[in-house]
């Protein structure tokens, strides 16, 4: 178990998934980035315990779709509370289910700053005492492989 911060990138261009790397490594995040939505079959963390302490996602990816993973997740009882969706063709019915599930929206390109207030937002919600789990052995998706 760790209490370093932890993210989890899903976008299918390498480009967002390097841009957002750096951001957040820069403010002392863990990154796992990946080029297609993970599906975790089962929540394996621990009751009190989660894997990340946010996700960011694009809506637009192949076989599952950010918001599709992310209905998954909450079916599942992931209990990750900052989810950001991303996406540069918002629909309002896209809006409003990533709304329903609780998730912050940035529209593509978004400006940094965008993503800054976000993240300042995260920290005040984080709970420092919190721990994370360090092995995911439902969410490995045989599809999907992580980036460096």
């Amino acid at each position: 178990m760790t209490t370093r911060k932890r993210a989890f990138i899903f976008d299918d261009d390498t480009a967002i998934r390097a841009l957002l790397r750096g951001i957040l490594e820069q403010h002392d995040y863990e990154v796992r980035g990946f080029p297609r939505a993970a599906l975790c079959q089962t929540c394996p963390c621990p009751q009190g315990h989660m894997c990340a302490d946010i996700i960011i996602s694009d809506i637009s990816m192949p076989n599952l779709s950010g918001i599709q993973f992310t209905q998954h997740q909450r079916m599942v009882g992931c209990r990750i509370e900052n989810i950001l969706l991303l996406s540069g063709t918002w629909s309002e019915e896209q809006l409003t289910q990533a709304k329903a599930l609780g998730c912050s929206v940035l529209h593509k390109p978004f400006m940094i700053e965008e993503l800054m207030t976000w993240l300042e937002e995260c920290e005040k919600r984080r709970d420092p005492t919190r721990t994370l789990v360090d092995s995911f052995p439902g969410c490995a998706h045989p599809s999907i492989a992580e980036d460096g």
